[in-house]
C-alpha cells in the first residue's frame, strides 16, 4: 500500500472498469502475493503477521466491491518470488473461471521527481504477469493509478485508518461467483 490509500485506489480501479466496461462484469477475484524475505522475516511470527494482513488487505478490497454491487472472492499466495506466486494464482482462477479478464494498476507518480528506477521498480510485475498471460492466451488490462508519496492517511478515532466508502454505480444483486 502506497501512501495507505490501496482501498481508496482499488475502489477508484472498480470505478474505472465499470465505466470502460459498463456492467460487463458483476463478480471479481482479487489475487494477492505477499513477498517472503527471508533477510527481513526471520521468524514464523513474521510470516503469520505478513499472512494475515494480507488476508486483511483482500477482504477489505472485497467488501469494497461489495459495496459496488460486485460479488468478490480473493486468492492469496506467499513466496520469495512475486511473479511467480502471481502465476500460480492466476492458473488457479484460469482454471476455475473460464472466461475470465485479469486487471492490473500501474502507479503514475504524481510528484515528476520520481526517478526511473522507482518508477519501474513499482510497474515490472504488471508487465511481467502480462507477457505471461499473453502467452497463455489470456488478458491483462493494466489501469493506471494515480500516486501522491506526500499524501497521508487521516486515522478516525482510535488512531486507525478507515477505507473510504466508495460511491458507484448500483446494479442488481451481486451473484455468487460461478465456473460457468
Amino acid at each position: 500500500a502506497v501512501g495507505g490509500f490501496a482501498v481508496e485506489s482499488v475502489g477508484r480501479t472498480l470505478l474505472q472498469i465499470e465505466e470502460l466496461f459498463p456492467k460487463q462484469f458483476r463478480n471479481m477475484v482479487f489475487v494477492g502475493v505477499g513477498e517472503v524475505d527471508s533477510s527481513e522475516m526471520r521468524s514464523h511470527e513474521q510470516i503469520e503477521l505478513l499472512e494475515s494482513r494480507m488476508a486483511d488487505d483482500l477482504q477489505s478490497y472485497c467488501d469494497l466491491a461489495g459495496q459496488l454491487g460486485f460479488h468478490a472472492e480473493h486468492r492469496a499466495g506467499l513466496g520469495p518470488d512475486v511473479v511467480l506466486e502471481l502465476r500460480l494464482a492466476c492458473s488457479e482462477v484460469m482454471n476455475t473461471f473460464s472466461h475470465c479478464l485479469f486487471f492490473a494498476g500501474s502507479l503514475v507518480f504524481e510528484d515528476e521527481s520520481e526517478g526511473l528506477i522507482e518508477r519501474f521498480l513499482h510497474n515490472h510485475t504488471a508487465y511481467e504477469i502480462q507477457r505471461w498471460l499473453q502467452i497463455q492466451g489470456r488478458s491483462l488490462v493494466i489501469l493506471p493509478v494515480c500516486v501522491s508519496l506526500n499524501a497521508t492517511a487521516r486515522p478516525a478515532a482510535g488512531g486507525k485508518s478507515t477505507p473510504p466508502k466508495v460511491e458507484g454505480p448500483h446494479r442488481q444483486s451481486p451473484r455468487r461467483l460461478s465456473a460457468h
